[in-house]
């Protein structure tokens, strides 16, 4: 919702030609306001990062931080997956700043799990009849 609306104010200013408003917001108040998003981010989408099966994660970055470093098999098994993923995001910027690197992830990664997944079974129709 905050990168929502975030969206929505910068889109509206930008508009309004109010860019050069920015000016008047002080530096160490937009990296807060930047980094106190990010933490929240964070905590909310580590579980789903490191494949951990839980409950809802709590908004205190704390103690979300504590529940979600729980080692399981799918943060082993997902971990080459997730770092290919990481690995791809910083470094294709070297290679080209024309196609976003998240997008280039999604798409690589999403190929390969697609390459490398069991054939879905489907039922036999000799058992039919």
């Amino acid at each position: 919702m905050a990168t929502l609306l975030a969206g929505v104010i910068l889109v509206a200013f930008g508009l309004a030609r109010l860019g050069a408003a920015i000016k008047f917001i002080p530096y160490p108040v937009t990296i807060g306001f930047t980094s106190g998003i990010a933490l929240i981010i964070l905590s909310g989408e580590v579980k789903d990062f490191l494949g951990l099966k839980m409950g809802p994660v709590p908004a205190e970055f704390v103690r979300a931080g504590g529940r979600s470093w729980r080692i399981s098999t799918r943060l082993i098994l997902g971990g080459g997956r997730r770092a290919v993923t990481v690995a791809i995001i910083v470094a294709w910027p070297r290679i080209s700043r024309r196609i976003p690197s998240p997008f280039v992830a999604l798409i690589v990664t999403t190929a390969a799990r697609a390459a490398l997944a069991p054939a879905p079974s489907t039922p036999s129709a000799a058992g039919s009849g």
